[in-house]
């Protein structure tokens, strides 16, 4: 019997994981003149999927990600850079009474300032 219980710990322990993702963007640009206009907006995003607890790891991290996301979409030119960056994260779980399947979504979301020559 105690033989029985050392492996279910062992077990437990062996296949029991956690993966948590947080982080925090700020923007160092300076709005103080009259010489710039926003000329739009740009949205990255990234998820991280896990079912039953597994899974998520293969994103190192997803405000990097949506980052990465972030700059591509928003094709800045030498002029242009991202200004009043903003991070929503959202954690799905389904279905709600049993969370079998976790959903983590992280948006990024900035205005695209275009500065004077």
């Amino acid at each position: 019997m105690r033989i029985i219980q050392l492996i279910s710990i062992a077990a437990a322990l062996t296949l029991s994981g956690c993966a948590a993702h947080f982080g925090a963007i700020k923007s160092d640009v300076s709005l103080n003149q009259a010489n710039f206009k926003v000329t739009g907006t740009a949205a990255g995003s990234a998820q991280a999927k896990l079912v039953m607890g597994f899974g998520g790891l293969n994103k190192e991290t997803l405000v990097a990600d949506a980052r990465r996301d972030l700059i591509s979409k928003a094709k800045l030119s030498s002029d242009q850079v991202l200004a009043n960056i903003a991070m929503d994260m959202k954690t799905t779980f389904y279905p709600g009474f049993l969370p079998i399947v976790v959903i983590q979504k992280v948006t990024l979301t900035a205005d695209i300032v275009e500065f004077a020559k």
